[in-house]
């Protein structure tokens, strides 16, 4: 449980500094994620009260949050847990975390893979702005 609390301050941390450093940050993991591994772990405990009010106030430093669907079985990488249960259950937490605490994202379709990039970059688009990075003198009418 402590790694598991390490571990989500260090992705906040990770994205404090990523985000001092350019103007687009994209993550593979929100710290939503983190903590859902720790509320499975921990069910109830106190200091995983104190982290929900932490990420609750985190999650709109995202300008988009995107929901991988489970394609597959997980693969062995000395890394991740390869349980297909515990992959499910995780995924089930998630969603209904996002759910109930009103968390707008997106969802990749599972059956259309190949688009998952083309999905993104269509919802990432109206934040980036890209008519503005091009067309400076536009913005404001200028």
């Amino acid at each position: 449980m402590k790694a598991q609390a390490w571990i989500l301050h260090t992705q906040i941390a990770w994205e404090l500094q990523a985000e001092a450093k350019a103007e687009v940050v994209v993550c593979d993991r929100a710290v939503l994620d983190n903590y859902c591994y720790l509320r499975r772990a921990a069910p109830g405990e106190p200091h995983v009260k104190v982290l929900e009010a932490l990420v609750r106030a985190w999650l709109p430093t995202y300008d988009v949050l995107f929901r991988v669907p489970i394609v597959g079985d997980p693969s062995f990488d000395g890394v991740r847990d390869t349980d297909l249960a515990f992959q499910h259950d995780i995924d089930a937490l998630l969603l209904a975390t996002l759910e109930e605490w009103e968390v707008p994202f997106v969802t990749f379709d599972p059956a259309a893979r190949d688009g998952w990039a083309k999905t993104a970059i269509e919802s990432l688009l109206p934040t980036l702005r890209p008519q503005e990075l091009l067309f400076p003198d536009a913005v404001g009418g200028r």
